[in-house]
């Protein structure tokens, strides 16, 4: 406003003209934490949720709905999990899972174990009872006191968990996150968000600042491209492996050394090639045992892979005679499994030594010889009088399902994983089997997060005990998830009951009735068809991959056919069962 005297000396007040008014700085409205947090999670590119909405997670999972994440609702906790864990893999991205507290948290576990374990990138985030009630036995207690704790001595071991108590912290747990989310080994983290904490307003914006790691360059190769060219030498695939195929085909090529692999590794060199040696561990293949007894190699070049019992049985006959040459990422696994047998050990990208290996070592000119090379299965013909054989539902997976698509083969714990490791031939690395927790019902549930993934085909064989344990199914339903289950129905707890025989044992309640699982499915709004002959069984596999939402192929087995696992009875024995 402008004063101003007239002539007389009267003072008169002149409104000044008011122009367009200046726009106010924008204010950030204030977030939740959880709303803060779940936008946070879709920075770090995570594109699905996957739990169980209890009273203790209602703010948080209105927060994550609110996000272009996509959020699904499935049946049991462990269920969310072990799809979550698959889900990852196939994705590449990190994925989130939500559960209540109490027991929230512990059906949750062993689906975390498994992430863990397998490598993937997995948030649990979970409930936690508020400081007040703390140790008053509130409904499904969460804290040092009663329940499950979270933080120091978490089961199982994580690289990040902890409780957020004050929205102060958030900035330094999403750094946190943004950090493990870059791990090439997996990542998976426990963050428990009390209830009043969730609808807690955070005092500033979240502002994080993406890490950028810089990965050193690879290590000089020299000396191991020297070791490995003296003589002709082995190379000894593991799952960490899968992403250099390329290059590892490539490589074996051009020096001539024989491959041999794990089971997870299956596939990540294709098992018809004249290099092949075949499969060691759980379902392994006598082809490696006639290469051993011609030719031991002097060094043996293990590309990301722990040499654990179902990789190797810990048996001594597969070392070399002068060392192994072990690659991976994770420093903690070399050399433990053969502590008596000298190792050098390269902590690096596998596909960056392979890669620098290729330009250390000379050509071989593609003149490599095959000495033991593996052959494909015997060719079956159909019997339909008797009970279906599973060396039978292999060849037809064989030529419907991993000749005739590009779906991932997931085999569960179990008599699967031997049936499928051995008879089964990939040339591309898109076999999944859990052979380190090896949990029942990781692969039952962890289908439908391999099909999200890939957003696509992908099939499950599993045992009729884990399919009575765990599925989702009905999840799969609810969203048309493209998920196909192969139930070898024995009715019988298959491995336990052949296992125990072998081992000298008789047999402790390993029957149960038979289970229609088709039906089962149907009911559930699934499609699902029932195999009593051998003769029905391609027809059926088509109708399950032609379906564009959940199917149930329900196959009435042998429980007498004995599965190729018997290193694994060995195995036992030399630990004293």
């Amino acid at each position: 406003m402008v004063v101003q005297a007239d002539r007389s000396g009267a003072i008169s007040r002149i409104q000044p003209e008011v122009g367009p008014a200046s726009p106010a700085p924008a204010v950030e409205p204030q977030r939740s934490v959880c709303e803060a947090l779940a936008q946070h999670l879709c920075d770090l590119g995570v594109t699905h949720a996957l739990g169980l909405t209890g009273g203790a997670v209602v703010p948080l999972c209105d927060a994550l709905a609110r996000t272009p994440i996509r959020v699904l609702h499935c049946r049991h906790e462990s269920g969310a999990a072990f799809a979550a864990t698959e889900l990852s893999l196939a994705s590449g991205r990190p994925v989130a899972v939500f559960v209540t507290t109490g027991p929230g948290i512990t059906n949750a576990w062993t689906g975390l174990l498994a992430a863990w374990g397998e490598g993937a990138r997995v948030i649990l985030l979970s409930g936690a009872t508020s400081a007040a009630q703390r140790g008053r036995y509130a409904m499904q207690e969460t804290s040092r006191y009663l329940g499950p704790a979270i933080g120091s001595g978490s089961v199982p071991p994580l690289p990040l968990s902890m409780v957020i108590e004050d929205p102060r912290e958030l900035e330094t747990l999403a750094h946190r996150l943004a950090l493990g989310c870059q791990r090439e080994t997996g990542f998976v983290a426990h963050i428990g968000l009390p209830v009043a904490l969730q609808t807690a307003r955070c005092p500033a914006p979240l502002r994080v600042a993406q890490p950028e790691i810089s990965v050193p360059p690879c290590v000089e190769v020299g000396r191991y491209a020297e070791l490995l060219g003296r003589e002709p030498f082995l190379i000894w695939l593991g799952f960490g492996a899968r992403h250099a195929a390329d290059s590892i085909r490539a490589f074996a090529e051009q020096t001539g050394a024989h491959v041999m692999s794990s089971p997870r590794a299956k596939g990540v060199f294709p098992e018809d090639h004249p290099l092949y040696l075949g499969l060691t561990g759980m379902g392994g293949h006598e082809s490696v045992t006639r290469f051993y007894e011609r030719r031991r190699p002097a060094y043996i070049l293990v590309l990301g892979s722990r040499l654990g019992e179902l990789t190797s049985f810990w048996n001594p006959a597969l070392t070399p005679r002068e060392a192994f040459i072990q690659v991976d990422l994770d420093p903690g696994v070399i050399g433990i499994a053969y502590p008596s047998v000298k190792t050098y050990g390269i902590q690096a990208d596998v596909g960056d030594v392979v890669e620098a290996l290729r330009r250390a070592m000379p050509s071989t000119g593609g003149d490599f010889e095959s000495v033991s090379s593996l052959l494909p299965p015997e060719r079956l013909e159909a019997q339909d009088d008797a009970r279906i054989r599973p060396s039978w539902v292999m060849q037809a997976l064989q030529r419907v399902v991993v000749d005739g698509s590009d779906a991932i083969v997931m085999a569960d714990a179990g008599n699967p994983i031997p049936w499928t490791a051995h008879l089964l031939r990939f040339r591309q690395p898109r076999y999944r089997a859990s052979t380190f927790v090896g949990s029942m019902g990781h692969s039952t549930t962890g289908v439908i997060g391999a099909a999200l993934g890939r957003k696509g085909k992908a099939v499950a064989v599993i045992g009729d005990g884990s399919m009575m344990m765990n599925s989702e199914v009905h999840t799969a339903v609810q969203y048309r998830i493209p998920a196909v289950w192969v139930v070898l129905n024995n009715a019988a707890y298959g491995m336990v009951d052949q296992g125990m025989r072998a081992l000298g044992f008789r047999q402790v309640e390993t029957r149960f009735e038979e289970v229609d699982f088709a039906a089962l499915a149907r009911a559930q709004g699934a499609g699902g068809v029932r195999v009593s002959r051998e003769s029905q069984l391609e027809e059926a596999l088509e109708q399950a991959m032609r379906a564009e939402g959940p199917f149930v192929v329900d196959v009435l087995i042998d429980p007498e056919a004995p599965a190729p696992f018997l290193r694994r009875v060995t195995s036992l024995k030399a630990q004293g069962a």
